[in-house]
């Protein structure tokens, strides 16, 4: 299979000794965002990552590391932006990014068939070319979609919930569906090749035309998000963005806004194409499903330590993550997006923080998980129907299991929630039938809705399996959702209530 994933910035900063550029602006405000590195004055300097963010934190500053693409530098070669820390206040965020060359051979190894192209280019080197042929553009009908929100209705851009991509100048692009399978990937891949001169190099460029590839512009400098670009609605916890109308490139997302703890993240808040680098703000705790809708130029993410959720799908469309030799794809190093390896046994790597939504979704191959103790967070379905999955033990340092995390994992014989668990979520062990034994951890606050519905129940197939009979419930829990053990049919002793 042609892989499409490649990869990350932080896999690189292992990897090899790369050098920086740095460039910096005031935490206070946002950036004006120009297009074309030829308004930003750059500079080679003799630096490496570590010693690029020492000197940032040395001068009262934040370090946010981004990378770039730029032939007129050697890989991983210094670039300072617009001057150094001189002159910066104390507690502005500074650009730390790495020149990296590779990204142009990243792309030669992608199918050749553009996830996101200019109107005009599209029309005029790819669909032009097949049109003739009206079985071709029927599929190009199927699978790339306008987007142009300038001529969108009102009730067109609600429909969207948000999704249309955000482009220079409100460029109008066709899309390609991602969601589309490797079959069909192939398919139009091949029809590109035989019937158009469209080549890797003009996906390359089209790609740099519309910001995907980070380029030296002055979004490559970090910039804090303001108040007045982002939408915000109230929840339980603080406030949840729903859209941010300002720039890509390296921003910033404050803890707060208007004196309210920014939580959360829902559909469609994030629609810009050109986002290359994001710093979540520290009391960010969940990022909901496709709230990065068009992160085709995303590498890297920083999570705070609160953040206790990634739904599936939560950044669509990433051309730039990191497929290692066992098939965990991640991103930032510690975000496991998917596994497409072959194993029963899993064996996370040490570095991951997150499980992200449906990781693991219907994967029937694997019986047994190894977790490493730096998980905080099980995402969304992560292992939702692995049905042969019965043998794992949830780390000491994971903070919340996410909505339907172990649903119908049926071989689950014995559930320990540790006392670092905070939440338990909707459904997270849904129809575990063979859970005969739960156990609850002390610091467990909250049982989500239909949690362990089902469970401890011996299948009629299997009349000796044994069943569920008592539970402890922790005397921290707050909230237990409704028909949290519904139909645990022979749960008869429930201690702590």
């Amino acid at each position: 299979m042609k892989k499409r994933i490649f990869v990350s910035l932080l896999a690189a900063l292992m990897i090899l000794s790369a050098l920086t550029f740095v460039s910096c602006n005031s935490g206070k405000g946002g950036s004006s965002g120009g297009n074309t590195s030829s308004s930003v004055k750059t500079e080679k300097l003799d630096m490496s990552v570590e010693d690029a963010v020492k000197k940032v934190e040395e001068a009262g500053c934040k370090a946010v590391v981004a990378t770039v693409y730029s032939e007129d530098y050697d890989d991983g070669a210094v670039i300072g932006i617009d001057g150094f820390v001189d002159g910066a206040e104390k507690d502005s965020y500074i650009t730390v990014a790495v020149n990296d060359l590779s990204i142009k051979k990243q792309i030669e190894d992608q199918y050749l068939l553009p996830l996101v192209i200019e109107q005009s280019r599209y029309e005029n080197e790819i669909y032009n070319k097949i049109k003739e042929d009206k079985s071709s553009e029927s599929m190009f009908s199927a699978y790339y979609s306008l987007l142009d929100p300038s001529s969108a209705s009102d009730k067109e851009l609600a429909s969207m919930n948000n999704t249309y991509p955000i482009t220079k100048n409100g460029t109008a692009v066709y899309v390609f569906d991602t969601s589309s399978s490797e079959k069909e990937y192939k398919m139009i891949e091949s029809i590109i090749k035989e019937k158009t001169s469209y080549s890797y190099e003009e996906m390359f460029k089209d790609y740099v035309s519309l910001g995907i590839i980070p380029t030296i512009t002055e979004n490559t400098k970090a910039h804090m998000i303001t108040a007045d670009q982002l939408k915000v609605e109230d929840n339980e916890t603080g406030v949840t963005v729903t859209s941010y109308t300002g720039n890509g490139g390296v921003v910033i997302l404050p803890d707060d806004v208007d004196g309210k703890a920014i939580t959360e993240i829902t559909k469609g808040a994030f629609p810009q194409i050109d986002m290359h680098s994001i710093v979540l703000g520290e009391n960010m705790r969940s990022v909901g499903s496709s709230s990065f809708p068009n992160a085709y130029g995303l590498f890297d993410i920083k999570t705070p330590a609160a953040l206790m959720n990634i739904d599936a799908n939560a950044f669509s469309g990433i051309l730039f993550t990191n497929t290692d030799d066992n098939g965990f794809k991640t991103i930032s190093g510690n975000i496991l997006l998917a596994y497409t390896g072959p194993e029963a046994t899993v064996a996370i790597p040490d570095a991951i923080e997150h499980i992200g939504g449906r990781a693991f979704f219907q994967n029937k191959a694997i019986t047994a998980v190894e977790f490493p103790e730096s998980i905080i967070s099980i995402g969304t379905e992560a292992f939702r129907e692995c049905s042969n999955l019965g043998n794992f033990t949830i780390p000491g340092n994971c903070i919340r299991i996410g909505d339907g995390a172990f649903y119908k994992c049926d071989p689950i014989t014995e559930i320990n929630i540790p006392d670092s668990v905070i939440e338990v979520g909707n459904e997270a062990f849904f129809e575990c039938n063979y859970a005969a034994k739960i156990t609850l951890g002390s610091g467990l606050k909250k049982i989500g809705a239909n949690a362990f519905y089902y469970n401890g129940i011996k299948p009629l197939e299997d009349q000796s399996a044994p069943h569920l009979t008592e539970i402890d419930i922790p005397a921290n829990v707050e909230y237990i959702g409704s028909e949290a053990f519904y139909k645990c049919l022979n749960l008869s002793t429930v201690n702590g209530m």
